[in-house]
C-alpha cells in the first residue's frame, strides 16, 4: 500500500534509502522486494515501475551514492590547495559520512555482494579513486609526493583509511572517527603514500 500523498520523486527517494539500509544490513541476497516494499511504504508496482528488478535497484543505488559521495569530495577539495590538504578533505568526507550516513559509505566501499552493480570500467576500482589518482599525480608533479606507481601509492592510502573506517563499524565502542582520530589517520595514511 502507497503512502497517500507522496510525490513521485519522494518515493523513489525512499526506495532507494531504504533498500540500501536494508542490503547493508542484511545483504543484497537476503533481502527481498517485499521486505523493500515494507520498508519503503510504498507499493511492489512502484518498486518495480521505478527499477525493473531489485538488481536493477541495487545498480541504481550504487550509482546514486557513487554521485552524492564525489560531489561532497569535489566541493571540499574544491576549497583546499595543497596535496596534504586534499588528502585531508577526503579523509574528512569518508570518516563524517562514516558516522552521518554509514550506509552510504559501507554500500561503496564495504558490501561485498554487490560487485554487480559496478560496471567493467569500476570493478577494480574504489569509489572516488579517479579523484586521489588526479591528486597524487599533482603532487608528485609539486614534489609533494615521491615519484612511484600511483595506483600503489592510491590503494595503500584507501587501505588505510578503509581499515579505520571498518574497525570503526566493527567496533562496540563507537568513539568518533572525526573528533582528532582524523589527523591520525591521515598523517598513517600519507605515510603510507610514500611508498
Amino acid at each position: 500500500m502507497g503512502r497517500i500523498g507522496m510525490a513521485p520523486e519522494q518515493k523513489r527517494k525512499r526506495i532507494l534509502l531504504e533498500a540500501r539500509r536494508l542490503f547493508v544490513a542484511r545483504g543484497f541476497h537476503e533481502v527481498s522486494v517485499p521486505d523493500i516494499v515494507k520498508a519503503s511504504g510504498v507499493s511492489t508496482g512502484t518498486v518495480y515501475k521505478n527499477f525493473g528488478s531489485k538488481r536493477e535497484l541495487a545498480k541504481e543505488i550504487y550509482r546514486v551514492s557513487l554521485i552524492e559521495l564525489e560531489k561532497r569530495v569535489e566541493v571540499r577539495v574544491s576549497k583546499v590547495h595543497t596535496t596534504y590538504e586534499k588528502v585531508n578533505a577526503i579523509i574528512e568526507i569518508l570518516l563524517e559520512l562514516s558516522e552521518i550516513n554509514s550506509d552510504l559509505i559501507s554500500y561503496l566501499f564495504l558490501s561485498d555482494d554487490i560487485a554487480f552493480c559496478k560496471t567493467d570500467d569500476q570493478l577494480s576500482e574504489i569509489p572516488t579513486s579517479h579523484i586521489m589518482f588526479k591528486i597524487f599525480a599533482e603532487g608528485i608533479e609539486k614534489s609533494d609526493l615521491c615519484p612511484g606507481d600511483l595506483t600503489s601509492k592510491v590503494f595503500a592510502f584507501y587501505g588505510v583509511v578503509l581499515m579505520n573506517i571498518k574497525m570503526y563499524f566493527n567496533s562496540r565502542k563507537k568513539d568518533p572517527l572525526c573528533r582528532g582520530n582524523y589527523k591520525d589517520i591521515t598523517r598513517r595514511a600519507w605515510n603510507a603514500s610514500f611508498i
